[in-house]
């Protein structure tokens, strides 16, 4: 399971976990869904690419722009290989505004065949 990240974090200096560091409501909201059915939940991020809900993440703030989806391509291509991910279910708002360069590095690889790709739509 996969959603982006969010605006709003956690500014604290420490390390925190993803799902700590991301604070919106939408996370924290499809990070229960992940839970509830038991699958590994990602959150993508504009700097990171898909990093783990565990994984200790640093504060920072950084938007994906279009020039970098071409590196954020094949940089989300290694993750995925490397974590031998073959769906993705990518539960996502409306493909628009700030959305549009993380559905561009979702779309990009799963007509790749990268994996399949399930968009779950977010209101």
């Amino acid at each position: 399971i996969v959603t982006i990240c969010s605006r709003e974090k956690a500014t604290s200096a420490d390390d925190l976990p993803a799902y700590l560091r991301y604070t919106s409501q939408r996370i924290q909201n499809v990070r229960e869904i992940a839970d509830k059915e038991k699958l590994p939940f990602y959150i993508f991020s504009g700097k990171y690419g898909l990093v783990e809900s565990k994984e200790i993440t640093p504060y920072y703030d950084h938007l994906l722009s279009d020039k970098e989806i071409p590196d954020m391509i094949q940089f989300v291509k290694t993750q995925v290989q490397l974590l031998d991910i073959n769906e993705i279910d990518f539960y996502a708002k409306a493909r628009r505004g700030d959305w549009i360069p993380y559905y561009e590095v979702m779309e990009t690889l799963a007509d790749q065949g990268v994996y399949t790709m399930n968009v779950i739509p977010l209101e």
